[in-house]
C-alpha cells in the first residue's frame, strides 16, 4: 500500500484554434512539482494464516508531473456573460516516482528503494458552464 498527499506549483499552456460556429481545436500542456508525504506499508500473509504488516515509514518527496490534452470544443453563448462548452478529446497524465514499491526495505531497512511512476491516459468528455 502506497499513499501520497502533496501540494505544489503548476505551470502550463492552454491554446485554442477557433474554426467558427463555436467549434475549436483545443490543447493543453502542463507540469507540476508536488511536495508531499509518501506513506507505504507492506502486508504479507504467512502459510500459517497469520498476517504481518510492515511499515516502510513516511518520506517527504518532490514528485514531478507532466500532462497533455488535445480535443475538440463546442462553445454556446447564452448571453454576453453566460456560456456552456462541451469538449471531447484525449489526455495523458504522468506522475514520476510517486508509487513506493519498497518491499525489500520492509524486511531489511534501507537496502533499496523501488519507486514507480503512475500514469493514466485515454479519452475524456468535459461539460462546463461559464458564469461571469
Amino acid at each position: 500500500d502506497s499513499d501520497f498527499e502533496g501540494i505544489g506549483p503548476r505551470v502550463g499552456l492552454d491554446t485554442a484554434v477557433h474554426l467558427g460556429w463555436g467549434i475549436s481545436f483545443v490543447g493543453t500542456v502542463g507540469g507540476s512539482l508536488i511536495v508531499g508525504n509518501v506513506d507505504s506499508d507492506t502486508t504479507t500473509v504467512n502459510p500459517s494464516s497469520s498476517t504481518v504488516k510492515l511499515n516502510n515509514g513516511d518520506d517527504t518527496q518532490v514528485i514531478p508531473e507532466l500532462d497533455a490534452r488535445i480535443g475538440l470544443n463546442y462553445l454556446y453563448n447564452f448571453n454576453p456573460t453566460n456560456s456552456m462548452s462541451i469538449e471531447l478529446g484525449f489526455q495523458d497524465v504522468n506522475y514520476f516516482d510517486v508509487v513506493d514499491n519498497d518491499y525489500l526495505d520492509a524486511t531489511t531497512a534501507n537496502t533499496m528503494t523501488n519507486s514507480d511512476n503512475f500514469s493514466y491516459q485515454g479519452w475524456y468528455a468535459r461539460f462546463q458552464f461559464n458564469f461571469a
